[in-house]
């Protein structure tokens, strides 16, 4: 979720995306129930309330500070990397906060974006309006949070639009390692997956 700048206006583009496309099979299926579980209680798309729900929308900017700032504080005073295991968004990757000056301080926060193994992945169309809207954005004066990118055998991919889960251990330096397991094959296409090593505060 973090580095995904989703905001208002990317929430109107997703809705008007997703409308778009559930119009025809609203009218096709009628009140035949087989719509119950793609829409929420209002009545709108349940992506849509994913998205709103993201800590990475407008709504949650000043919490979004408030913690992230916090954790770099006790980070840095315990001498403990922080890193931050989400999900929910039906994709996986990866983001980080980061300073700049300072690559591997009390600032480095990794996000391990990885969602229930039984979670369907969002529409190809949906994925690529997310990637265009990837970018690096500054968080404050020396934190800056980003997309983590070439962690895929496709270096295109910054998102993957699989089932997925990941594993995460200690290893004997202190930091952690992990493993994304990618659904190996759709659509004659397939991804193999990927390990990452997340190092200690020294």
């Amino acid at each position: 979720k973090v580095g995904i700048h989703t905001g208002e206006h990317v929430g109107h583009k997703v809705k008007s995306a997703i409308d778009a496309g559930l119009s025809d099979v609203k009218k096709a299926f009628g009140k035949s129930g087989l719509m119950k579980g793609m829409l929420n209680k209002f009545g709108e798309p349940e992506l849509l309330d994913d998205l709103i729900d993201h800590w990475t929308h407008e709504n949650h900017t000043n919490e979004r500070l408030f913690v992230v700032q916090r954790l770099q504080y006790l980070a840095q005073t315990y001498r403990v990397r922080v890193t931050f295991f989400s999900g929910d968004v039906h994709v996986c990757g990866f983001s980080r906060f980061v300073n700049p000056s300072s690559p591997e301080d009390h600032r480095l926060m990794y996000t391990i974006i990885s969602s229930a193994i039984v979670n369907v992945p969002p529409p190809n169309g949906v994925l690529t309006m997310l990637h265009k809207n990837i970018n690096t954005h500054k968080l404050d004066e020396q934190t800056q949070e980003e997309m983590v990118k070439n962690m895929f055998e496709d270096k295109s991919m910054v998102l993957v639009g699989r089932r997925n889960w990941s594993v995460v251990w200690g290893n004997p330096s202190g930091g952690l390692d992990m493993e994304m397991r990618i659904e190996w094959e759709q659509a004659g296409k397939k991804i193999a997956g990927t390990r990452m090593s997340i190092p200690p505060l020294a």
